[in-house]
């Protein structure tokens, strides 16, 4: 079974490359005398007898190895040969545009020091699997087989491979198919394809392995690779390695329709490229388990142009897991609308299957470990489920992390167009960082369609987080809705039985601006999560918001904050409204506000019900701050109720510190517990001073704020609820004269 996939773009890959494109390879299979082997050609086949037999090895010593455009090499080994080891000596680079097959399930080994290059037709009918590798020795634990050493008899020994031995400046692996017969290399089931030596430069074809594994490695310097127990390379780490650059190239493992578990895409190298659709795949159709994908470089790793790596299932066995370190920068990078790049391990669905709820396999997970990390311009990393099956983990581990331009890391139950099945739960998505960014539409988010519950987030940023800014509106460059905000997301939508997930952060200095939000929300039935943010200073302005909110019949979830030092809330979005109504008139009411949450353009901290829920349940607020908490220009603290529901309680304190609001022109900085038809919650604030507030009406009973100028507090309701003010010399405040924005000023 392989996918037929199509290759189309194509780039140079220097002198010898292109000249292979243009020119038709020649045979060139000669014996150098060493190993008695015997090369025969007739018409365009070379057949290769004779060598050395030690036990299972069949040993091979060519002055040449070249398979020409249209030609074969057929090692016409005994059925009972386990391991072929050919070695080429004469310093020329090996050309293969033509066919390589053997007898039996032997295991092929290539070595020549001097070079590799396979041509657009260049093809493998082997039994076993394939090595193809630039390295100058074959290793066994009682000796090598040396292509520099010809003076001395070979060592030809009995024992299995145990690596390669490198000299110094490995040469290259390349292989370059073109747009017309693109190149394909295949293993027979369960075998492997390995290509160890200096660079490894593929373009415009494709590797398969139905059930097996496909292992790069490259070494830059003089030393060893071994093979390891679990059928993959290893690179010691003291290593220097080289470069492996794949360009519109495909590396895939098929599953076999015998059900059986899937082997690993393994690559170790100094510096990773997947450009221009590169693909990697490792999914799973059947009862088998997909097998991982294990990325490592000891400097960067670049994704870019639509190339995506996939580790899905489609059916009852496990998605694998996908592991990427790099040692200095991960970037994860789209370029345009039809190049977003991708990475996913998710537990999805055929489009020809009616139920995705038969599927029960669960998404893998992701890990991503680097010095920066970077995903720019609709870049994605995804792991979802549509079915029984639960959704993987997704980690991200760095000294930074930043997430702009329309990116995201989401983990899904189900989605807008199939949430029915969708009944395992989210995962968790855990990061790990100093310093962490979201812009322009840059986003992490959690979200339940179906009857599976939300994953979870969190965030843990030693030094600082900021998350700024909104994407693109009304429309990004694909089409789909755009003005949604940054931020962090928790959201049970409107099909949604399902619960949301909680928003758990951690970081010294805390800044949301310019329309960034964080939300845990509730758009259906479901109760949305609580948000829990532990931090030194926190500042919430430009009408930036953190949310958990109630649209429909749900409860809305409680916001938790634990700041040290200070909060300051300040000031409005000014293009919140331009957003939603543009999003109305190019879509609808609905996808606007699925996109845009309906609830204000202030700055502020929500845990509302909105107007249209009729019997949700208000979250309550908690805010534990030491120095104070600055309410300034429009700013709100809301758990206000809709219709016959209750206001929510907002317990603020600040117990050796101050609460103050400052006047403005237009709006106050207003906190409200009111319910029009409820009872309203109740509001206490603890504090060595609170200056500037007074108990006041701030919304109608339509939920519009009234236009005063004043900083309110307002429990008001079908029955008011408390307001009680604790400062260290008076129990209960109310109607606190209103501050001169002269008196107080703090820095």
């Amino acid at each position: 079974m392989k996918q037929s996939l199509s290759l189309l773009l194509s780039v140079g890959l220097g002198t010898i490359s292109q000249s292979l494109l243009t020119t038709p390879v020649a045979s060139q299979v000669t014996s150098d005398g060493t190993t008695s082997t015997q090369v025969t050609e007739n018409g365009n086949v070379s057949t290769i007898n004779g060598g050395v037999t030690n036990g299972d090895n069949l040993f091979h010593s060519f002055q040449d190895f070249s398979v020409g455009t249209g030609s074969e090499a057929f090692f016409n080994n005994a059925p009972e040969i386990g391991n072929i080891l050919s070695r080429v000596t004469g310093g020329n680079i090996s050309n293969i545009d033509g066919l390589i097959r053997n007898n039996g399930n032997a295991n092929l080994f290539l070595i020549n020091p001097a070079g590799i290059i396979f041509g657009e037709n260049a093809r493998l009918d082997l039994g076993g699997s394939f090595y193809g590798s630039t390295a100058s020795s074959i290793l066994f634990e009682d000796g090598e087989f040396s292509v520099t050493d010809l003076d001395n008899p070979p060592l030809l020994t009995v024992n299995a491979p145990i690596g390669l031995s490198f000299r110094e400046n490995p040469a290259s692996i390349i292989a370059t198919g073109n747009s017309e017969n693109s190149l394909s290399l295949v293993v027979e089931t369960g075998e492997s394809f390995n290509l160890i030596g200096g660079e490894i430069n593929l373009s415009r074809g494709e590797i398969v392995a139905e059930e097996g594994t496909i292992n790069f490695a490259s070494i830059a310097q003089e030393g060893t690779i071994s093979f390891s127990e679990d059928n993959s390379l290893n690179t010691p780490t003291n290593t220097n390695r080289d470069n492996i650059i794949l360009d519109n190239f495909v590396l895939e493992i098929v599953p076999s329709i015998s059900d059986g578990d899937s082997g690993n895409i393994n690559i170790s190298t100094q510096s990773l490229s997947l450009t221009n659709n590169s693909i990697l795949i490792n999914n799973t159709f059947n009862e088998g388990n997909a097998g991982e994908v294990n990325l490592n470089a000891t400097d960067s790793i670049l994704i870019n142009s639509g190339s995506t790596i996939l580790t899905d299932t489609f059916a009852e066995g496990n998605a694998g897991n996908i592991f990427i370190q790099a040692g200095n920068n991960f970037i994860l990078e789209g370029i345009n609308q039809n190049l977003d790049p991708e990475i996913s391990a998710s537990a999805s669905f055929l489009e020809n299957i009616d139920i995705p709820g038969n599927l029960s396999g669960n998404a893998g997970n992701i890990e991503i470990t680097a010095a920066n990390i970077s995903l720019n311009n609709s870049a994605q990393v995804v792991s979802n489920t549509f079915g029984s099956g639960n959704a993987g983990n997704v980690s991200f581990n760095a000294d930074s992390i930043n997430i702009a331009n329309n990116s995201s890391v989401f983990s899904a139950v189900g989605s807008l167009e199939s949430n029915i099945g969708a009944t395992g739960n989210g995962g968790t998505i855990d990061f790990a960082t100093r310093t962490l960014s979201l812009s322009d539409g840059g986003t992490i988010i959690v979200q339940t369609f179906g009857l599976g519950n939300a994953g979870t987030i969190n965030i843990n940023a030693a030094d600082s987080i900021n998350i700024s800014g909104v994407a693109n509106f009304p429309l990004l460059e694909n089409g789909n809705p755009g003005g949604f905000s940054s931020g962090l997301f928790s959201n049970s939508e409107v099909s949604a039985l399902g619960s949301g997930g909680e928003i758990t952060v951690t970081t010294s200095t805390f800044n949301i601006s310019g329309g960034a939000v964080i939300n845990a929300r509730s758009r259906g039935i479901a109760s949305a999560g609580n948000v829990f943010i532990n931090a030194d200073i926190l500042e919430i302005t430009n009408g930036s918001q953190i949310l958990a909110t109630a649209f429909n019949d749900g409860a809305a979830g409680n916001i938790n904050l634990d700041i040290s030092q200070r909060i300051l809330i300040s000031g409005i979005d000014p293009n919140y409204s331009n957003r939603l109504e543009s999003l109305i008139n190019n879509f609808d009411e609905d996808i606007a506000q699925f996109t845009i949450d309906p609830v204000s353009a202030d700055s502020g901290i929500f845990a509302n019900t909105t107007f249209s829920a009729i019997e949700g349940t208000t979250g309550d607020i908690t805010i534990q701050v030491g120095d104070r908490l600055e309410l300034r220009n429009g700013s709100l603290i809301s758990a206000q109720a809709s219709n016959v529901t209750n206001g929510g309680n907002i317990a603020i304190n600040s117990e050796n510190g101050f609460v103050v609001a400052f006047p403005s022109n237009d709006l106050g900085g207003d906190i409200v517990a009111n319910a029009p038809e409820g009872a309203g919650g109740n509001i206490t604030i603890m504090a060595q001073g609170v200056l500037g507030l007074e108990e006041n009406i701030a919304f109608d009973n339509a939920g519009n704020r009234l236009n005063n100028s004043s900083n309110d507090l307002d429990a008001t309701g079908d029955v008011d609820g408390a307001i009680q003010i604790i400062t260290p010399n008076v129990d209960v405040i109310q109607g606190i004269p209103q501050l001169s924005l002269d008196v107080f000023t703090l820095h």
